[in-house]
């Protein structure tokens, strides 16, 4: 009796089209009614490639290829005296999206903690790093947000002008992005310059 015509059924990607984020993959099918790895045409984007593997005797067919970002088409094409058989897959590369380092804040003034001033009026100033807007930054004087305050995203740098509290300040400043966020706090302690009255003039 003739041979049967060639099938090809893909095992592996089994959907179509198939989505990846790495950029390797193992293209498994079974190939049935094909005797040799001559009967087989295997292309990458229209381009022969004949790093695959076929063993008859169990019809395995698998090759190891490597995918460009966007779409890679697989195409299988086997014969024997009876016919031909077609089978294609498309597998989508997309490229992970690397990731951008956390976020680090180093507040410049006051240069150390705690800080004691006679002064009310205050600047602070603080390097971010890694903050894309200022929308990515909470600036908290004594547990209460602050909304006026400067941030540059191409220098990193802010700034603020704050009205301190007799006492103990507590600022805290955090800078968040995809990756993770980073706050610092410091404690500024404002100390009310004490007036001085002198002695009423004593009258012998």
């Amino acid at each position: 009796p003739p041979q049967p015509k060639p099938r090809i059924d893909i095992i592996d990607p089994y959907s179509n089209p198939h989505t990846t984020t790495n950029s390797s993959f193992t293209l498994r099918a079974n190939i049935f009614n094909v005797n040799a790895t001559s009967d087989i045409t295997f292309k990458q984007n229209g381009t022969p490639n004949v790093n695959f593997t076929f063993n008859p005797s169990n019809n395995s067919f698998s090759s190891n290829v490597i995918l460009r970002p966007g779409n890679n088409v697989f195409e299988i094409r086997a014969v024997n005296p009876s016919g031909a058989a077609y089978a294609s897959r498309i597998i989508v590369y997309e490229e992970p999206q690397a990731s951008p380092p956390p976020p680090v804040v180093s507040i410049n003034n006051p240069p150390y903690s705690p800080y004691i001033t006679t002064y009310s009026n205050f600047s602070v100033s603080a390097t971010i790093f890694n903050v894309d807007n200022s929308s990515n930054v909470n600036f908290l004087v004594n547990g209460i947000q602050q909304t006026g305050f400067n941030f540059n995203a191409n220098t990193d740098n802010f700034n603020a002008n704050i009205t301190l509290r007799p006492g103990s300040n507590t600022i805290q400043i955090t800078g968040t992005n995809t990756a993770g966020s980073d706050s610092k706090t410091v404690t500024i302690v404002y100390q009310e310059p004490v007036n001085s009255i002198p002695n009423p003039p004593v009258v012998n």
